[in-house]
């Protein structure tokens, strides 16, 4: 199959649209204090993740072995994270941000069917 980055979108939305979507809570949720200030602008001891509003690849490779594909690449996610501060026994709700990631991914292809995804 010939690939351009739309297709490579497609594929990652239609197949692996729940795995990304976690992985994106988990490292928004795992963001030091420094990281939040800049988003916040205050002191914020933990973020959640909002929204993914936008998803592009910008790099993208195919290698082909015997009768399956290995497909690897970068994207670029713009997303509305949410900030909270704790104090008192309360969580403070401080706002939300669009903060930018760029992540990478890798998956298998073989026959149509994508497989074995991954994200780092």
């Amino acid at each position: 199959m010939r690939y351009n980055k739309n297709i490579i979108l497609e594929i990652l939305q239609s197949n692996f649209e729940d795995e990304i979507e976690t992985f994106i809570d988990c490292y928004v949720m795992d963001l030091e204090a420094y990281e939040l200030l800049r988003l916040f602008e205050h002191t914020a001891d933990y973020a959640e993740l909002g929204s993914i509003n936008e998803m592009h690849v910008l790099d993208f490779r195919v290698e082909r072995e015997e009768d399956e594909e290995i497909i690897d690449g970068i994207f670029f996610v713009q997303a509305s994270i949410e900030g909270y501060a704790y104090w008192e026994y309360e969580h403070i709700y401080l706002g939300s941000e669009d903060a930018e990631f760029e992540f990478h991914f890798s998956f298998l292809a073989r026959r149509n069917q994508y497989y074995s995804f991954g994200m780092y």
